[in-house]
């Protein structure tokens, strides 16, 4: 064991977040859930401080490397923190399968992506003779039946749970109300494939673009905090060019300093990719969220809704924004899913709102 120092933390554990620490107690392994906001990271720290052995904490992305690296830096100090060291935080594809781990446990941060084969074959080859092992997630699902095997492949139980109820009245997180704006029927779309689709409903529609656009001005005009997430790359540039918003994507070089500056409510609106500021991103202020773009999967769906739920002094809620679409069958399918992911999970129906 390793006598880790006294802990910094920087606020004073919840009752969610010990529960977590006592499931580890008496689990060697699991999956601890809590919805997006509720302090993964104190949890993760805390955790490690019971185990206290050498461990490896495995993330998807590298700028949740660099996010998770500095809070746990800031616990554990950097004697402890780093690569090499009893505490490092590596991203998922530096990790070679074919050395074996000298880590005594493996904490698998945004658990729901270890249904992928870079985690199962990191389990198969590398992590066999790891003792402690846990996922930490606010989604423990893939939306494929074969996907959910690969992942109960390498963690099948949870140990743990913080249900998003419980997580508002013990004011972990913020609550959620939910909002539609309604985009006007277009007419010949009959016979197109999906990209098609997505193209001419989403990306390159006028009508959808311009409500999207009008929502990016009043909060610039009003200074409320607001994530827009799109996609793709081009849906993005587009929205970016209509209003004077930021736009942060994968291949932009200013994407960090733009989540910084957002984080740090520098700017008041921040358009984003999925792939980016989808899930993982410490986005605290972020008061609206803005679904632009289509989609159904019930993971991706409540990652996109949780960057609002973090707490942040003067808010008091998070707003999702969806856009019913009637035009065809598929965005007519994809909106009721999300209004059934919204109300299943966290109760709450969209109300239309007007321009």
């Amino acid at each position: 064991k390793i006598n880790y120092p006294v802990f910094k933390l920087p606020v004073k554990p919840y009752k969610a977040q010990l529960g977590a620490v006592e499931a580890c107690k008496t689990n060697s392994r699991g999956i601890v859930v809590a919805p997006t906001g509720t302090g993964k990271s104190i949890m993760l720290a805390m955790m490690i401080k019971e185990i206290s052995r050498p461990t490896m904490v495995v993330v998807p992305t590298l700028e949740l490397k660099r996010q998770l690296t500095e809070s746990l830096v800031s616990i554990f100090g950097s004697k402890y923190v780093g690569p090499n060291r009893q505490i490092t935080v590596d991203n998922i594809d530096s990790l070679d399968p074919s050395i074996k781990s000298h880590y005594d446990c493996v904490i698998i941060d945004e658990f729901h992506h270890s249904g992928a084969d870079s985690y199962r074959k990191m389990n198969e080859l590398s992590w066999t003779n790891v003792y402690f092992k846990y996922g930490l997630t606010a989604t423990p699902f893939r939306s494929q039946d074969n996907e959910k095997l690969l992942l109960e492949s390498v963690l099948s139980e949870v140990i743990y749970k913080v249900e998003y109820k419980d997580a508002v009245e013990s004011k972990l997180i913020v609550p959620m109300e939910a909002y539609y704006l309604a985009v006007p029927k277009k007419k010949d779309v009959k016979g197109m494939m999906w990209q098609e689709i997505y193209k001419e409903l989403v990306v390159f529609n006028e009508e959808r673009n311009a409500l999207v656009s009008l929502f990016i001005t009043m909060a610039q005009h009003t200074n409320k905090s607001t994530l827009v997430l799109v996609k793709e790359i081009s849906h993005g540039e587009i929205l970016a060019k209509m209003t004077g918003a930021p736009f942060a994507n994968g291949l932009a070089d200013d994407t960090k300093d733009l989540i910084r500056s957002f984080s740090a409510k520098e700017i008041p609106v921040l358009v984003g990719t999925t792939g980016v500021l989808g899930e993982g991103i410490d986005t605290k202020p972020a008061e609206y969220v803005v679904i632009a773009g289509l989609g159904k999967s019930k993971n991706s769906i409540m990652q996109q809704i949780g960057r609002g739920f973090r707490n942040y002094p003067g808010k008091s809620s998070c707003k999702i924004i969806l856009f019913k679409d009637l035009t065809h069958k598929w965005t007519i399918g994809h909106y009721r899913e999300q209004c059934k992911i919204l109300k299943t999970e966290y109760g709450v129906i969209p109300a239309e709102l007007g321009t």
